[in-house]
């Protein structure tokens, strides 16, 4: 989990390069997700501004509100994912 902080770091220097790498911001999400910073990887929101249709961004998203405890948000949000 240390290491953590320095490969989102990374993650962003791909990201000035290319800010809409959905598969990098897909990855430095869910990083985030696993060091309890949620708040900071609501940025799936980007993910799913660049391609409404990715399950994965509606999926992971819901997930982090799972996390901040809005259940019925993220239930609405794993249903988008599957439709």
């Amino acid at each position: 989990m240390d290491e953590i902080p320095r490969i989102c770091a990374f993650y962003d220097k791909i990201l000035e390069l290319n800010s809409k790498d959905t598969v990098v911001l897909d990855n430095k999400g869910a990083r985030l997700v696993e060091i309890g910073q949620y708040k900071e990887a609501i940025k799936f929101d980007k993910m799913i501004e660049i391609d409404s249709k990715d399950a994965a961004a509606w999926h992971n998203r819901g997930v982090v509100l799972e996390k901040l405890r809005k259940h019925q948000e993220a239930l609405d949000l794993y249903d988008r994912a599957l439709y």
